[in-house]
């Protein structure tokens, strides 16, 4: 019974820290057209060793998320247009394109890598440039 309370606190523990990381991805500038989300990879790719000439990059997606899409990369993020609130920020290209170097050759991620090494990790970089 001690062991599994450990395990608990745990878990408990892990997943708040991914919630605050992800909350601070909230905070900086936000993207609120197609524009600035290609001008935001263009500065960004580079910084990655990406080539952002490369990277289709789609503001108002049905989701948000970034794959390989043969030799090229797909980016896309949600955007809500003009309203105050976007919920994709800087932070958010930053770890997108973060899962463009190190997943997208992946394929489909198995559930316990996406969890446990490939997301914590996107966020670390998403939120503070940490690399990996």
């Amino acid at each position: 019974m001690e062991g599994m309370k450990w395990v608990a606190v745990g878990g408990v523990s892990y997943i708040g820290a991914l919630w605050l990381i992800d909350g601070i991805h909230d905070f900086g500038p936000r993207v609120r057209s197609q524009e600035e989300l290609e001008k935001m990879v263009e500065e960004e790719a580079p910084k990655l060793g990406l080539n952002h000439l490369k990277i289709d990059a789609k503001y108002d997606g049905e989701t948000v998320g970034a794959r390989k899409n043969g030799e090229r990369y797909d980016l896309h993020l949600v955007g809500d247009g003009d309203k105050i609130h976007s919920s994709s920020t800087r932070a958010t290209v930053r770890h997108e394109l973060y899962h463009l170097l190190k997943d997208s050759d992946k394929g489909k991620l198995n559930p316990l890598y996406y969890f446990f090494v490939a997301e914590p990790r996107a966020l670390l970089y998403g939120a503070f440039k940490i690399k990996m």
